[in-house]
């Protein structure tokens, strides 16, 4: 008779739950990998936006110029504090994600151990069965020795 683990269905169920929190922490790590990409163009746009107005004052440049440079880099400046704030709560999803993905593992390996345990019952038990059945051939043929026969025409 073969293994069967009535727990089974379960098992699969913790497998897909699990797979199903690994990939949402992988989407929340891809969303903030964005996020920070993002981040780190605009912290370089802004240090050449800076390069650009230090050679602006020192060729000489208009109020005008100034003042619309001025603009950009404090628009920059506030996109800059958004990014942030969402790499915050970016890193905050992530960090749930990985204590739910924790949790669903011990869970699924809760039922795992469980089936090897099972397993290695039923394995223990198929051995000492075998070996049972191993014992009793032998013990028949001694039983049974071949002298003991009495054959026809003997």
């Amino acid at each position: 008779m073969a293994f069967h683990f009535p727990l089974e269905a379960v098992l699969r169920y913790r497998r897909s739950i699990e797979r199903q929190h690994e990939l949402r922490l992988q989407q929340a790590n891809q969303k903030l990998a964005l996020t920070e990409q993002r981040l780190l163009e605009l912290l370089h746009a802004l240090g050449n936006m800076a390069h650009a107005q230090i050679e602006q004052l020192q060729s000489g440049t208009t109020a005008a110029q100034m003042q619309f440079s001025l603009l950009g880099r404090a628009a920059l400046l506030c996109r800059q504090s958004e990014l942030e704030v969402q790499k915050k709560h970016e890193q905050t999803i992530c960090r749930e994600c990985i204590q739910a993905l924790r949790h669903e593992r011990q869970l699924r390996e809760a039922v795992e151990n469980l089936r090897h345990q099972r397993l290695a019952a039923y394995e223990q038990e198929c051995s000492r069965s075998e070996q049972r059945q191993l014992d009793d051939l032998f013990l028949l043929r001694r039983e049974i020795a071949p002298g003991d026969l009495d054959l026809p025409g003997s």
